[in-house]
């Protein structure tokens, strides 16, 4: 829902169904949006166990055989299509002014190689609206190409190449049940929406009279900063699995350093996966 509140005003204009979708790390999600309003409503959900991460490691390392390659991305997408079964039987059919709209580091990275650019640049990606084929071409380039070829192409580099075809097999799945003529992209989501909703809540307690230096000194005064700093890090390995029932986090050595922390501040931070 957050992700939805932060991006939702990038679809493209028009009385279509909309749907919003979210390609993570460890799951997908879709939304089936209501944009009549001034902020969406909810019509429709879907939460499945297929991110980047989970479905990369279902097929294993990266299979040197163009053959191989090929298969594995057909598994990839047969897994992800069979968890999109009854949310698909769900969805009008032969509709033509369908909208989509994408928030994900997969679908601003195909984005950033349809525009070819040597280096990412949000400016250029975030609110950009590309041909669905042109997705989908890109999408069956990439599964051919080895690991190392995509780790060259400029947008992808080391640290994408290994993830970047499961992403792949995920939106074609995605644009298989959701065929618009048209992907919008966005480069923001949940952190966005957390804002939107956060100023929402200070214009109410506002209205209701709440003294917003009293609350913030509250927080801010007897939270050390380096604990603040080791939450943010915390907060961004957040993953939620099971449909919404479980939510992860965790904290390493490496966090701590980083933000200067002692062990003692880890304490109360498993809370925040709620």
């Amino acid at each position: 829902r957050l992700a939805v509140v932060g991006c939702h005003r990038l679809l493209e204009e028009g009385d279509g169904p909309a749907l919003v979708f979210d390609i993570g790390g460890g799951s997908t999600e879709l939304v089936i949006v209501d944009t009549s309003g001034e902020e969406p409503r909810t019509l429709d959900w879907l939460s499945v166990p297929w991110g980047v991460f989970s479905l990369a490691e279902s097929e294993g390392p990266d299979p040197d055989c163009l053959d191989e390659r090929l298969a594995a991305y057909e598994r990839m997408r047969t897994r992800v299509a069979e968890s999109f079964t009854d949310f698909a039987e769900r969805q009008p059919g032969g509709r033509s002014d369908l909208r989509l709209l994408g928030t994900s580091g997969t679908v601003t990275t195909l984005a950033s190689v349809h525009l070819g650019l040597p280096s990412y640049d949000r400016k250029l990606v975030d609110g950009l609206i590309v041909p669905s084929e042109a997705m989908r071409g890109i999408s069956t380039n990439l599964s051919r190409r080895s690991l190392a070829e995509r780790a060259k192409l400029a947008c992808i580099g080391q640290e994408r190449a290994d993830l970047v075809v499961a992403g792949c097999a995920i939106l074609e799945a995605i644009l298989d049940i959701w065929p618009a003529p048209r992907v919008g992209v966005a480069d923001r989501g949940i952190r966005e929406g957390i804002l939107r909703q956060l100023m929402r809540l200070g214009a109410r307690l506002l209205d209701l009279g709440v003294d917003p230096w009293d609350v913030a000194s509250h927080l801010f005064e007897r939270w050390e900063p380096e604990r603040m700093a080791l939450l943010g890090a915390v907060l961004s390995t957040l993953r939620v699995e099971a449909h919404g029932r479980i939510a992860m986090t965790h904290v390493d050595r490496t966090m701590l350093a980083r933000a200067r922390a002692t062990d003692e501040m880890i304490e109360g931070m498993v809370n925040y996966g709620r």
